[in-house]
C-alpha cells in the first residue's frame, strides 16, 4: 500500500474476496493475495499477480505499471504484429519463484503482450504462495494436450 505514496495517479482499492465478490469478479482475481494492475480508465487488461511481489518478481511489477502508465511497448514490430494479429482467447499462467532471475524476464515479457491485446489474458503466480496449484499444472502431470505450462 506504501506503493501508492509514490505518485498521485496510482490508486489502491482493497477489496474482502469473500465479501466483495461483485468487484472481485470484475477483475481477473481467481485466488488471492492478488494485484491487479488497472490502466488510467479503471479497466481491467488482464494483469494480475497472484501472491508476493517480492524477490525478482518485485521488477515484473514494476514493469507492469511502468507499460500500463506510460502506454508503451518496446517489443520489436514484427513480434507486436504477431501478438495483435491473436484473434481468440488466450490465458497464459506463469508460475514463477522468487528467487529465480530469469522468470521476472518471462513475466514482463507476457504482460507486455498482454497488454497489446484484449484476447490475452496473464496470472503471474507465485509458486511458493500457491504449492497446490503449482502441482496441479505441472507439465509432467498434464492431462490436456490443448494447454501448455510455462
Amino acid at each position: 500500500m506504501e506503493f501508492a505514496e509514490f505518485s498521485d495517479e496510482i490508486f489502491i482499492d482493497i477489496y474482502d474476496f469473500d465479501k466483495d465478490k461483485k468487484e472481485i469478479m470484475t477483475l481477473c482475481v481467481e485466488q488471492v493475495p492478488a494485484i491487479c494492475i488497472l490502466n488510467k480508465s479503471q479497466e481491467d487488461r488482464g494483469i494480475c499477480f497472484h501472491g508476493i511481489r517480492k524477490g525478482y518478481e518485485f521488477h515484473s511489477f514494476l514493469g507492469s505499471i511502468l507499460v500500463v502508465s506510460k502506454n508503451y511497448i518496446d517489443l520489436l514490430e514484427n513480434l507486436i504484429k504477431k501478438v495483435t494479429d491473436i484473434s481468440t482467447s488466450l490465458k497464459i499462467q506463469t508460475f514463477v519463484r522468487l528467487t529465480f532471475p530469469y522468470c521476472s524476464f518471462v513475466v514482463r515479457l507476457i504482460y507486455k503482450m498482454v497488454f497489446l491485446n484484449p484476447h490475452i489474458q496473464a496470472d503471474m503466480i507465485d509458486v511458493a504462495e500457491f504449492p497446490n496449484l503449482a502441482k496441479k499444472m505441472d507439465p509432467r502431470r498434464a492431462k490436456d494436450a490443448n494447454k501448455w505450462y510455462i
